[in-house]
């Protein structure tokens, strides 16, 4: 079951929410509700806290100057609050200020809306004696804001709107009744000796009659209600010619009554007509009364099924306070007695707390602070404030002291990597705390500025409160914060929970990097770099530490014919420069003038790109169309990109007897020797290559011609026909057929001769002497 309070007295300090609520009310316009709220927040404000230089353990009475009250609407409204229990359109209920005024213009308040199984109270936060004499009046108005009529029939309207005297705390008339009770517990079913005067609407099992009809109800010891005498609800009286707008008033006495205890006397007033009035009195109808030591005060009002709007006001009241009695004690910091307890009475709703240490006596919202007594050997550290109530064993302040403890002073440093990875520079105890850091052993004077210079970084201190110094020694100088803390440490142990800190901020220089480029050769079996000092390719600026960023990416590194690395300046050399940026950070060179930052670098960071060319391969081959060693591989070598070509081959290698030759360059030309074509195309190219596989070669290819040749028949000069003469000739290329035109072995017999045929050519001669000159043709068949 949701249920929800409202006590306005959490606002008494609160003077700048009421100034700006003021100012919206200039500009806007605000709801009746929040200017109700508003000026019972602008008195209660003005019930401003009571703060003595008395220690809490001197006071016995906090109300020593009297607790008796007489209030008319700005003491109630000093102290006033609203609850409420149950759920109206999805939402914990409770009662409402309004700005809607009874006749003696004091304000109602909004008890319920149109839901069903609502309660609401509007309460007074102080409890009253029930030993003295206490009054009360005010008007109820079971109807809409601002409308009135007739009191509704039997069942026509919610269940009670009335005045209660309960024996619960103020605050816990709401939170502890039982909603199984309904609206027809009244709101004090289930509370031991309670009072409730009001007008009940609804006929519930126990009643004395159908609504509309008033009456004083109360509750046994146990909290049941009792029977209805007559005489103490209205009986006879026709109340639905009643205006809904009924004044009420209740004395309650003392003494008087049967038995000589208590009595009430009470009445109700028809605001629209005077004669419709009723008046009740206990004594006089020997009722007795049992009421509990002390009750709450507030007006409500129930909805059962039966759900309508339900105002009630308080306008005046007297009374005495009830009294609980609080006991404070005083602690060490694990709880242990120090001092003995001591007790103090005061008002139940007062709300005491100790000067500058609990929460609502700080805020200036308590009625009463005292000073927490000194304790040689120890330093207060918190405390609570204490509501009182009516229950002693619910009203403990507890003080907490610490004994003298330890005290650390740290100086720390934001970049523990400039200190070894530690963030603690140095500390130093203390157990006096009286004794300022400035002193011969105090933080500040032991630390030396010029031993927190790092190379790279200038810096600056800041003190626990956030101020800066240039240096330490202007830190020091601070008295204000230059001063030993008191935090709540455990005694005589070396522990701090909360140290003092220095802390110092480094602010690294600025510093550059450069990102050149360097292509090398292979010389003589060695790569060599071509230029000494490389090419600049790109520049990047930082901070000490930061990290190093190019323009330059891998992705545009890359250059034909050759593979590249990178490297840093750690010296280390990598395969691409993403991963030589990773490995490096901006180093900590002293870039300052005169102790100012300067924006440039006096050591750079360099970074280089490395081209190394890659193995280029060439060969020498023979047209597979060649006469001659067609197809062939003559040649081949391996060599790096844009080295000079060199092929183990000659022209004298590629000399043929009785051809010719030509060679074809990889540039697609023909050259008459192979000398010519190399110097033609004399550098390796520059093509990508994977290790000494190269998948786009170089080719010099050669292409062999056949010479002109001759042959001649001849007779041998020493023979018996026609010595020396020429019989026949022939003629062709190198390798054609040899054949002699109009020649044959039957043409060369001659009768009385034989005859022998033989090669005698100066290259190959052959010693065969052939019968026939169509074997020596076919011996020596080409040219």
């Amino acid at each position: 079951m949701g249920e929800t309070k409202f006590r306005k007295k959490m606002y008494k300090s609160g003077k700048f929410w009421v100034a700006a609520g003021m100012t919206a009310l200039t500009v806007g316009v605000v709801n009746p509700q929040f200017m109700s709220e508003l000026t019972k927040d602008v008195d209660a404000v003005f019930a401003a806290q009571t703060t003595s230089t008395q220690t809490i353990d001197t006071v016995t009475d906090a109300d020593a100057n009297g607790r008796y009250v007489v209030w008319n609407k700005t003491g109630i409204n000093d102290n006033d609050a609203v609850a409420g229990k149950g759920t109206y359109n999805g939402t914990a209920w409770s009662a409402e200020y309004s700005s809607y005024a009874d006749p003696s213009s004091q304000t109602y308040s909004k008890l319920t809306a149109n839901g069903s199984n609502t309660i609401g109270y509007y309460y007074l936060t102080r409890q009253f004696d029930a030993s003295q004499k206490f009054t009360i009046d005010g008007y109820f108005h079971p109807n809409l804001s601002g409308q009135d009529g007739k009191l509704p029939s039997n069942g026509n309207w919610s269940d009670w709107v009335g005045l209660v005297l309960t024996p619960t705390d103020p605050n816990k008339m709401a939170t502890d009744y039982n909603m199984n009770n309904g609206g027809g517990g009244l709101g004090i079913q289930g509370f031991g000796n309670a009072l409730a005067l009001g007008l009940d609407f609804y006929q519930n099992s126990g009643d004395p009659a159908s609504g509309p009809f008033g009456a004083l109800r109360t509750t046994s010891s146990t909290g049941a209600l009792n029977t209805v005498p007559d005489a103490l609800y209205t009986k006879g009286i026709n109340m639905t010619n009643w205006s809904t707008t009924i004044k009420y008033q209740l004395t309650y006495w003392p003494t008087g009554g049967p038995g000589g205890g208590p009595y009430i006397t009470a009445s109700f007033t028809d605001n629209a007509n005077a004669n419709n009035k009723w008046t009740v009195n206990t004594n006089q109808a020997g009722v007795t009364i049992n009421p509990p030591k002390a009750f709450s005060v507030g007006v409500n009002a129930a909805n059962g099924q039966k759900a309508q709007d339900n105002f009630a006001s308080i306008d005046n009241l007297s009374g005495t306070f009830a009294t609980g009695t609080t006991t404070v004690k005083y602690v060490d910091a694990n709880g242990n007695a120090i001092k003995d307890p001591t007790t103090f009475v005061a008002g139940v709703g007062d709300v005491i707390g100790i000067t500058n240490l609990s929460t609502q006596a700080k805020a200036g919202t308590a009625d009463y602070a005292y000073a927490a007594p000194t304790i040689r050997g120890y330093k207060v550290s918190s405390a609570n404030d204490v509501t009182v109530s009516q229950t002693a064993a619910n009203n403990t302040i507890t003080i907490k002291y610490t004994a003298l403890p330890y005290q650390e002073s740290i100086i720390q440093t934001d970049t523990p990597a400039l200190w070894s990875n530690n963030s603690v520079i140095t500390s130093y105890w203390s157990v006096d705390q009286d004794n300022p850091l400035g002193s011969g052993t105090s933080v500040a004077n032991s630390i030396m500025d010029t031993s927190l210079v790092r190379s790279g970084y200038s810096y600056y201190v800041t003190d626990q409160k956030g101020s800066s110094y240039a240096t330490m020694s202007s830190a020091a100088a601070a008295a204000s914060v230059n001063a030993w803390d008191s935090t709540s440490n455990s005694a005589g142990v070396q522990s701090d929970a909360a140290p003092q800190s220095w802390t110092v901020k480094y602010v690294p220089d600025y510093q550059g990097a450069y990102l050149y480029t360097r292509d090398y050769s292979y010389v003589n079996g060695s790569y060599s770099a071509t230029t000494s000092s490389g090419t600049y390719k790109d520049a990047a600026g930082g901070r000490t530490g930061g990290t190093i960023s190019f323009s330059t990416a891998d992705s545009s590194l890359p250059k034909s014919g050759y593979t590249y690395t990178v490297t840093g300046p750690d010296n280390i050399t990598y395969s691409n420069l993403s991963s030589a940026v990773a490995a490096n950070s901006f180093d900590n060179t002293d870039n300052k003038v005169a102790g100012v930052q300067a924006s440039s670098d006096t050591s750079y960071q360099y970074f280089t790109v490395n081209y190394t060319p890659a193995t280029q391969t060439t060969s020498l081959v023979v047209d597979s169309n060649s006469p001659v060693k067609a197809g062939s591989v003559l040649a081949s070598s391996l060599g790096a990109t844009s080295a000079t070509i060199s092929l183990p081959y000659t022209d004298a290698s590629l000399s043929t007897a009785g051809y010719s030759y030509v060679v074809k360059g990889p540039n697609g030309s023909n050259y008459s020797t192979l000398s010519s074509a190399v110097a033609a195309n004399s550098l390796y190219d520059a093509t990508n290559n994977t290790g000494t596989t190269d998948p786009s070669a170089q080719v010099f290819t050669v292409s062999y011609v056949a010479q002109y040749q001759a042959a001649a028949l001849r007779y041998d000069a020493s023979g018996p026909i026609s010595a020396g003469s020429t019989k026949a000739t022939a003629s062709g290329t190198t390798g054609g057929t040899i054949a002699f035109a109009g020649v044959t072995d039957s043409n060369l017999a001659s009768a009385g001769y034989t005859y022998t045929v033989k090669y005698m050519g100066t290259d190959a001669p052959d010693s065969t002497a052939y019968t026939t000159l169509s074997s020596a043709v076919a011996g020596t068949p080409t040219l």
